[in-house]
């Protein structure tokens, strides 16, 4: 059928369509490559989040510990880091 010299025409066409042609499977490869990357850019967004939040929590934490540590400095109670200042800071910090 393409050997007829009547038909060299549908050979080229042939030939040229199968060129131009895409492969569906790697359209939809590449199509489930770029969704992968996405979930797990995703993924590890909110994992980072977390890590942030988790931050926040024990700075707030820290920043409550250390305010109350120098308001019982500041009312002359007793506290260990007040071992470590001499007394003109004692004095300072009243």
């Amino acid at each position: 059928m393409v050997s007829d010299p009547n038909k060299i025409d549908l050979k080229s066409k042939l030939e040229t369509l199968n060129s131009k042609g895409l492969n569906p499977f790697k359209t939809i490869r590449n199509w489930i490559k770029g969704e992968m990357l996405e979930i797990s850019a995703v993924l590890e967004a909110i994992s980072k989040k977390e890590g942030v939040e988790a931050m926040k929590i024990k700075t707030e934490s820290k920043v409550r510990e250390n305010k109350s540590t120098a308001d019982k400095m500041n009312n002359g109670k007793f506290v260990f880091k007040g071992i470590f200042k001499n007394k003109d800071q004692k004095v300072a910090s009243s």
